[in-house]
């Protein structure tokens, strides 16, 4: 059999300021409820915060939410009720305490100079005295001031409350009358604005409301423009109807794509430099009237040798100046010159070959022996070669002179370094 006992136990909750707890910031226990007490009065102010916190297993720390990071408990967070008797009317302020008015409070009823209104009795008085003026509106005009300015003794000849009807008024138009409902072009014209009268001297006085006055800001606040900046090909092609902003460089770029692309370029690119300038037809045709001088490679219709360069000897070589234009010089066409002989060869005035011939090689006291070789197979060209006796034609060592006969003269160039004999007519001469 369970026996049970009861206790009887007063279980005390947190109780205290909030500037008291709020100093040592506790962890409160998960349930545990902390009430506010009003500094001043030491009862509840109704405000409460519970606790979230959690013991650990051996009982040495608490872990939950800190007293000052908890919120107030629902429906308890409101400021503290004030027990104080409401203030009169003042000067407007925002006020510093920190207790609130109760619902059913009241304030003093307002004299009637705090609302200001007039003491009792202005009024009326002000009323009776305004009654009692002859003319208390002068503005408006009485019966008897409008029949002093205009008398009328009859309507349409007659009198009391007259009824006017369309007949009554000259040139009256009814209501029935056709012409109100038939409607007819306007007759134009027009008229100069300098004549009419009235007119507004302002723009809100034509009805233009959105206009930017003179003295607006935006006037004098100069400002850079948000548009995106033009691109060269977008610039160059000139094509493009949004509006972009433009830089020196880009302007510049699309005035030379432009000109470029333009005809008046093509006709201006068609001129010569130099070329004369309004000139007439007879003068440019007359041969005195030309000075300077022309290529001879931009004139058309000239035979072969009137273009040829008779100074360059490399035009015989590649057959512009044909080898048999040139006079014969009666030399025999072949090599002269052996291991044992020498060439002999006689030139005239002109540097021409006129004669060759051969002749033995002599020894001499101490003195060396060359061999020395001709080529004079060709027209226009005599090779000369020389070198140390023995030395094979195919080998190195050959001091090469090439002489070549043109219209203009003779031209003589010695091979660059010392090749073989058999390779003369590939050497490289200076």
């Amino acid at each position: 059999m369970t026996t049970y006992q009861s206790q009887s136990t007063r279980v005390r909750q947190l109780f205290s300021t909030l500037a008291a707890v709020t100093a040592s910031n506790p962890v409160l226990l998960e349930g545990e409820k902390w009430n506010e007490k009003d500094a001043t009065t030491g009862r509840a102010t109704g405000r409460s915060k519970t606790g979230d916190g959690v013991v650990s297993a051996d009982k040495t720390t608490i872990t939950g939410t800190a007293f000052n990071d908890l919120p107030f408990d629902p429906g308890t967070g409101g400021a503290s009720l004030s027990d104080a008797t409401p203030q009169a009317l003042g000067t407007a302020a925002a006020g510093t305490a920190s207790t609130g008015s109760r619902s059913d409070h009241r304030h003093a009823m307002p004299t009637a100079a705090q609302v200001g209104a007039d003491a009792t009795g202005t009024a009326s008085a002000a009323v009776a005295a305004h009654v009692a003026l002859a003319d208390p509106h002068p503005t408006y005009t009485t019966a008897a001031e409008a029949a002093a300015a205009a008398p009328v003794q009859s309507v349409a000849g007659r009198t009391g409350a007259v009824a006017l009807a369309v007949a009554d008024v000259s040139g009256a138009v009814s209501s029935s009358d056709s012409r109100l409902s038939d409607p007819r072009t306007p007759t134009a014209h027009t008229q100069a604005f300098s004549t009419i009268t009235g007119t507004p001297t302002t723009l809100s006085g034509y009805g233009v409301t959105d206009a930017v006055g003179s003295s607006d800001s935006r006037l004098s606040d100069a400002r850079e423009w948000s548009a995106a900046t033009a691109t060269q090909a977008e610039a160059e092609a000139g094509s493009s109807t949004t509006r972009l902003a433009f830089t020196p460089q880009r302007v510049f770029q699309a005035i030379a794509a432009w000109w470029a692309a333009s005809a008046a370029k093509a006709k201006l690119d068609g001129i010569a430099s130099g070329a004369t300038a309004n000139a007439t037809d007879a003068q440019l045709r007359d041969r005195a009237t030309h000075t300077g001088t022309q290529a001879v490679g931009t004139i058309t219709g000239l035979a072969a040798s009137a273009t040829t360069d008779t100074t360059n000897a490399s035009n015989i070589g590649s057959g512009t100046l044909a080898a048999a234009r040139l006079p014969s010089s009666g030399v025999t066409a072949g090599s002269y010159g052996s291991g044992s002989l020498v060439p002999v060869v006689t030139v005239d005035a002109t540097g021409r070959v006129t004669a060759v011939s051969t002749a033995a090689v002599s020894g001499g006291g101490g003195g060396t022996s060359s061999a020395v070789r001709i080529d004079a197979s060709a027209t226009t060209t005599i090779y000369v070669g020389r070198a140390a006796a023995g030395t094979a034609e195919s080998a190195t060592g050959w001091t090469v002179i090439c002489t070549t006969y043109t219209a203009l003269g003779v031209l003589q160039t010695t091979a660059t370094g010392s090749g073989a004999w058999s390779n003369r007519a590939s050497l490289t001469y200076s």
